[in-house]
């Protein structure tokens, strides 16, 4: 399986696979945010982002970005 990530600015934009793969976004800077949003992953403060919970899967996509990668 192979997992494609695309962000800009440092924010992920869009996953892709190659087949249907489970996503869990982890961000560990929880700087200005409220006490509420904050959760603890591996033993550190983290937010969970919900927003992408599953990758589109587009085959052919991530060949083409294997290819172009040379990876």
């Amino acid at each position: 399986m192979t997992v494609v990530i695309f962000s800009e600015g440092g924010i992920i934009q869009e996953v892709l696979s190659d087949e249907e793969t489970k996503v869990i976004v982890v961000d560990r800077d929880v700087e200005d945010l409220s006490e509420n949003d904050i959760t603890t992953v591996l033993g550190s403060g983290a937010y969970v982002f919900n927003g992408i919970s599953k990758a589109d899967i587009q085959p052919d996509t991530v060949s083409q970005v294997i290819k172009e990668t040379g990876l």
